[in-house]
């Protein structure tokens, strides 16, 4: 049963606290010391633009250009203007285009439209840097692990589409006949494999992980193809009016599960990012338990049982 190994796998991190080291925001303990926040004096400093041209005074002395100055290389275009059109502010133009690599390296806040996440917390651990610097003090980890946490929050995963009862093909038919056939439906749906044999997303990922390669992802598009499918399955059939809230946060689940695969695949590009994908992942497979749990009661309250030989029986068996 591929779908409760993926549960399996997901419910040992998540108790060995891997998990929580990612989680936090929805309740969840994390390992990440919160600091206090930054003090009023380096937030003064940290937004501080001597010479209004757009670049903040520490952002000038990333791109070594003058804090007092707006127009460091007197060729008539400001140093902000400069930065924003991939330009050299600390060279007169016109032959003044910057390298992609030198550009990508020092991005402003204002332009920051294609930055990864992980490099915009590169950019707020370099502002912190600077800031503690130039206020006589030294950068202290728990300011430096708060910095961390609102990265990984304000780069979140979340879901592309969340679906609603309306979503559901409902049905009000209470008989046992029909109950049991949505029973054995999704039962076969949870316990489906795929055609090909994938190695399992998170062993994929802590492969991609050790060996910094991303062919270790090149299974992840069958794998976000199977568990869309098993998604739009659910989505599909028909459910029992009384049971649309389990089939819809099950059905919510498998979409938590395939965005958060697509974030974790950045791994090698955009860390924070693909940190976010596994927290959405994580949450999906713990919701994929929660759902099976409440559909078992919705039949054990109806005293609809199932053989061992129907997709059912899945409900009949302890998570």
């Amino acid at each position: 049963m591929r779908i409760l190994l993926t549960l399996a796998i997901s419910t040992a991190i998540i108790a060995s606290g891997a998990y929580f080291y990612f989680s936090g925001k929805n309740g969840g303990s994390h390992n990440i010391a919160v600091g206090e926040s930054m003090s009023a004096e380096r937030q003064e400093f940290l937004s501080k633009d001597s010479d209004n041209d757009g670049l903040k005074d520490w952002e000038e002395e990333l791109w070594g250009t003058d804090p007092f100055n707006p127009d460091t290389d007197k060729d008539g275009t400001s140093d902000f203007d400069e930065v924003r059109d991939g330009r050299d502010p600390t060279k007169a133009g016109p032959n003044d285009k910057m390298d992609s690599d030198t550009a990508s390296k020092k991005i402003n806040p204002e332009i920051e439209a294609d930055l990864s996440e992980t490099d915009k917390l590169g950019r707020e651990l370099f502002a912190e840097y600077i800031g503690e610097k130039n206020v006589g003090s030294s950068p202290s980890l728990a300011n430096y692990q708060e910095i961390l946490l609102k990265a990984m929050e304000r780069g979140e995963t979340e879901p592309e589409k969340i679906y609603g009862i309306n979503n559901l093909n409902t049905s009000p038919d209470k008989t046992v006949a029909f109950l049991k056939e949505y029973g054995n439906n999704v039962g076969d749906i949870l316990s489906r494999t795929p055609k090909e044999q994938y190695e399992h997303e998170l062993f994929l990922f802590q492969k991609a992980s050790e060996t910094e390669k991303a062919d270790a992802f090149d299974e992840y598009d069958g794998i976000i193809a199977f568990y869309s499918q098993a998604r739009n399955d659910l989505l599909a059939m028909k459910v029992p009016e009384d049971a649309s809230s389990s089939h819809l946060l099950l059905v919510n689940s498998f979409t938590a599960i395939i965005d958060g695969l697509k974030d974790m695949r950045k791994l090698l590009t955009d860390p924070v990012k693909a940190m976010s994908g596994f927290r959405l992942y994580a949450a999906g497979a713990e919701n994929i338990a929660k759902s099976i749990k409440n559909i078992s009661a919705f039949f054990n309250e109806r005293g609809i049982s199932f053989t061992q030989n129907e997709g059912g029986y899945l409900f009949s068996s302890e998570i």
